[in-house]
């Protein structure tokens, strides 16, 4: 059965308003985003301007909205706070997990 590409918007936070395309099986519960200048550049795959510094985490949780699905805002996290190694350790165990399927 071919994947499924799901157009998800953003609502609340900085990336609100934001529309992001997304596999269907890749869709997570919640998404913790890294807020610097250059993220929403990034994502749409535009010219990144000078090195911006990541100085916050935005947590978001997927919501059915009608016949849709959103990642509404949950929190802001200050940089500080920031366990850099634990969201590289979630990003190599989501892959590992992408992979088995």
């Amino acid at each position: 059965m071919p994947t499924r590409i799901l157009q998800i918007q953003f609502v609340g936070g900085p990336y609100d308003g934001h529309v992001q395309s997304f596999s269907d099986p890749g869709l997570m519960q919640q998404l913790s985003l890294p807020v610097s200048e250059n993220m929403l550049p990034l994502w749409k795959g535009e010219k990144l301007g000078p090195s911006s510094p990541i100085n916050s985490l935005a947590r978001y949780a997927l919501q059915k909205a009608g016949d849709d699905w959103q990642y509404r805002f949950v929190e802001l996290i200050s940089a500080e706070g920031i366990d850099i190694e634990a969201i590289w350790k979630a990003i190599e165990e989501h892959e590992r997990a992408k992979r088995k399927k």
